[in-house]
């Protein structure tokens, strides 16, 4: 039995873990095949209340069955943070996001009335859509291939091949495709995670006009050999926006527990 808190927004069964107290809040958003525990037990501030949030076909988080989109959309992640943290007595709060969690982050950043104090991003996906990805996701034929593949897996073995003939991925990106579909299960839960985030498209400009007109700071860290997520379109978007700045650490698309404790507590003392 899991210790999840569970809440229903339309037909999304949102579950979270919280820790800590206070009145300010940490919001969180793991990355893909991750879940809200990866932010519990962080050794961080004692008067900061962590929600962690699952997202969709992540932990126990997903939709109601007569949904047959099964899909998150900007509008109800809205609608489920701003009952979240009316729930749990947060009147103003700090976000993060780790790789896929960046995009749930950045489509709420879009928004400018919400009471943020400021942001953090760790590898975040969501400043440059990956063509497949669009393809696989937003289009009828690619969602149609995308299906077939959870029992054929024939097709992105296809998919691989013409992906290094073209020299559309890296080596290291390709690497790790394979490892999340080498098994019926690992490509049905791909295929569903794709589906569910595909509407997750973050506007930056609008990102922009938020961090300007709200003057949030949005510091941003990416590893110096990280693999899955580019980072020239990340260094691009912040070396133009004033109220954003890009860290390069040492590492690559994995980012240790403590430099995260440690960026995590630096965001919160200065609010302090």
């Amino acid at each position: 039995m899991d210790n999840y808190q569970h809440l229903k927004i339309k037909s999304l069964n949102l579950s979270y873990l919280t820790s800590g107290e206070g009145k300010t809040g940490l919001v969180c958003f793991h990355g893909f095949g991750r879940n809200a525990t990866d932010f519990i037990g962080l050794n961080l501030p004692d008067d900061v209340k962590v929600i962690s949030i699952n997202l969709p076909f992540h932990g126990a988080t997903d939709f109601e069955k007569n949904d047959h989109q099964k899909t998150l959309t900007k509008t109800m992640l809205l609608d489920a943070l701003k009952v979240l943290v009316k729930k749990e007595a947060v009147s103003n709060f700090f976000m993060c996001g780790y790789s896929l969690g960046g995009k749930a982050v950045l489509s709420l950043l879009e928004n400018h009335e919400l009471p943020i104090l400021g942001v953090i991003l760790f590898a975040p996906d969501g400043f440059k859509a990956n063509p497949w990805y669009r393809f696989a996701s937003q289009t009828k034929l690619g969602e149609a291939l995308n299906r077939s593949n959870i029992k054929n897996p024939w097709v992105f073995k296809a998919f691989l091949k013409t992906s290094r003939r073209l020299g559309l991925a890296s080596k290291r990106q390709l690497s790790f495709a394979s490892e999340q579909m080498n098994s019926e299960k690992k490509r049905a839960l791909v295929y569903n995670i794709w589906r569910a985030h595909r509407k997750l498209q973050p506007n930056l400009s609008l990102v922009e006009q938020t961090l300007v007109k709200t003057n949030i700071e949005l510091e941003i860290c990416v590893g110096k050999y990280d693999k899955i997520i580019p980072r020239k379109p990340i260094q691009n978007w912040s070396d133009k926006t004033s109220k954003a700045s890009l860290e390069i650490l040492r590492c690559g698309h994995v980012i240790g527990q403590n430099i995260i404790e440690t960026k995590l507590t630096n965001l919160i003392q200065q609010q302090s």
